[in-house]
């Protein structure tokens, strides 16, 4: 049976769930035992099969009673085959018998319902001979002619030759009735014969059955002795049958019981299981309320430190990182337009440090990094060094156009542009502190979208069946890997190419500020 596939297993799920939120619940009903239900059944085959041995035993006995006796019980075998040819016999001869009685009515009734008909018609005719009804219409007709007659009497005459003519008919009719009957006499005389043979065949054959039920009374009585054993025999075999039958229903019984207490306490599993489900889930919707009432909790947090923050704070840090740069490194020379060697060198991080080897004596100056010249130094004697003109062209930087652009501001082209654009930085950074918060997408509030949709691609990405990350080259994996715009709390150490930073940002400012991240990560590969 299905049920008994694991005989050993009981149905309990608490040993896991002893901490979880169901502990409480009721244990389910144990599944009964297969162990014992096989003993049981197995003590119940053994009996059946005892049972089985005994009845073998007792159909030996029956046969070895029924064929003893050798020669007699052939002898008994023959004589019983004797009497039931006889039987046979008489039964196929009183068939034949009756259809021949049944054929003698037949005729019977026929012979006198014709000697009936044949009564009748002589009773209407005077003459019952055709010879006869001749001569007497000669003797009419003759008498008609020779004779004088009124014609009444005339009439009659001729009247009676008309009926003796009818009657004609009626006679040879009469005939043939007679011969049928003749016809019939003899048939029935026939028949008559066969049923006294029949009769006779009857007797003896009555006689020969009577004999041979002498011979078999006289051999049943000798064969009784030796089957006088069968009763006992045949009871004793009832008897065993009816404990073999007893055994089998308590196996049907036991079986029945078994299956149906496996079902209850499938049922009631089936219930255990779904009430621990239903507080498993009571228990899992409650710690989600609770993580959601948390995490609403936090993002209302965040929006009011959000609103304590000071609006397009990363836009006006931008605008004075710009005019910072601007004036570091273009105002002066407009300003003072003295030659570079005969200036104070700008206090910095390599303050107090002087050149050694074969450029010392030079005593030029030079930003790190910086761009502030067409094409560089070249290579000449006798070139003097002297400071920037002031309608000579700067080139700036693609990073640096990149955040004029995305303050939506133009870039000086000139050196004589640069106070312009600083005071344009200054305008700019006085209106972003005075623009209302929400007024325009902030840097900040890009950021957030821009986090949202990258969140969003890497759950996309987890969902799919790609390829694992262990057979991607290091260029995917730098790809895929963004620019950390939290490591730019230090933005003088993190690029020291870009002079006239500001010694410190702040924290916050310089984790918003995405756009820096892009565009000074492509420039260094970050």
């Amino acid at each position: 049976m299905a049920e008994e596939s694991n005989p050993s297993r009981e149905i309990d799920v608490h040993s896991a769930d002893a901490a979880s939120p169901d502990a409480a619940i009721s244990k389910p009903i144990a599944r009964p035992n297969k162990s014992e239900f096989d003993a049981k059944i197995v003590a119940l085959n053994d009996e059946v099969q005892d049972f089985n041995e005994r009845l073998s035993e007792v159909d030996a006995k029956i046969a070895e009673a029924k064929s003893s006796g050798g020669d007699q019980s052939e002898e008994l075998r023959e004589a019983r085959t004797t009497m039931k040819s006889l039987r046979e016999r008489k039964d196929t001869i009183m068939r034949d018998r009756a259809e021949i009685a049944a054929l003698q009515k037949s005729a019977k009734a026929s012979l006198d319902s014709k000697i009936t008909a044949g009564r009748s018609l002589r009773a209407e005719l005077k003459y019952t001979s055709p010879d006869e009804i001749d001569k007497r219409i000669a003797e009419l007709e003759m008498r008609q002619s020779t004779t004088s007659m009124s014609l009444k009497e005339e009439k009659v005459l001729l009247k009676e030759i008309d009926q003796l003519k009818q009657s004609k008919k009626l006679v040879t009719h009469l005939a043939a009735n007679n011969d049928s009957i003749s016809s019939e006499r003899k048939n029935s005389q026939t028949i008559s014969e066969q049923l006294t043979s029949k009769n006779a065949e009857l007797d003896v054959l009555k006689k020969k059955i009577e004999e041979q039920k002498e011979i078999l009374e006289t051999l049943n009585e000798a064969n009784s002795e030796r089957r006088a054993v069968l009763p006992a025999l045949f009871k004793d075999k009832d008897a065993l049958r009816k404990d073999k039958q007893a055994k089998v229903d308590a196996i049907k019984s036991l079986r029945a019981d078994f299956r149906s207490d496996v079902f209850n306490a499938l049922a009631h599993l089936g219930a255990h299981q779904r009430e621990v489900r239903r507080v498993r889930n009571e228990a899992r919707k409650a710690e989600d309320e609770a993580r959601r009432a948390e995490l609403e909790k936090r993002r209302k947090e965040a929006e009011a430190e959000e609103l304590k923050r000071v609006p397009f704070e990363e836009e006006m840090e931008l605008c004075s990182y710009l005019a910072n740069y601007l004036e570091i490194t273009y105002c002066k020379d407009v300003q003072n337009p003295k030659s570079e060697a005969d200036k104070p060198t700008a206090a910095g991080e390599f303050e107090g440090l002087v050149l050694s080897g074969k450029n010392a004596a030079k005593g030029h100056e030079e930003d790190y990094l910086s761009l502030n010249k067409a094409t560089g130094k070249k290579k000449g004697r006798g070139k003097k060094k002297g400071g920037l003109k002031v309608h000579e062209k700067i080139l700036l930087v693609p990073e640096t156009i990149e955040i004029f652009a995305l303050l939506g501001l133009e870039p000086p082209s000139t050196v004589s542009g640069v106070v312009d654009a600083v005071k344009r930085l200054t305008e700019k950074k006085l209106w972003f502190s005075e623009l209302e918060r929400g007024a325009m997408p902030s840097i900040r509030d890009k950021q957030k979208v821009q986090e949202a949709k990258q969140q969003h691609g890497k759950r996309d990405r987890d969902d799919k069946d790609v390829v694992p990350a262990m057979h991607a080259t290091p260029q995917a994996k730098l790809k895929g890997t963004g620019f950390n715009a939290a490591d730019l709390a230090s933005a003088e150490d993190a690029f020291p190419s870009l002079p006239g930073l500001p010694a410190r940002l702040s924290a916050s400012g310089a984790a918003q500020m995405w756009e820096i991240r892009r565009i000074l990560g492509r420039k260094f590969g970050l």
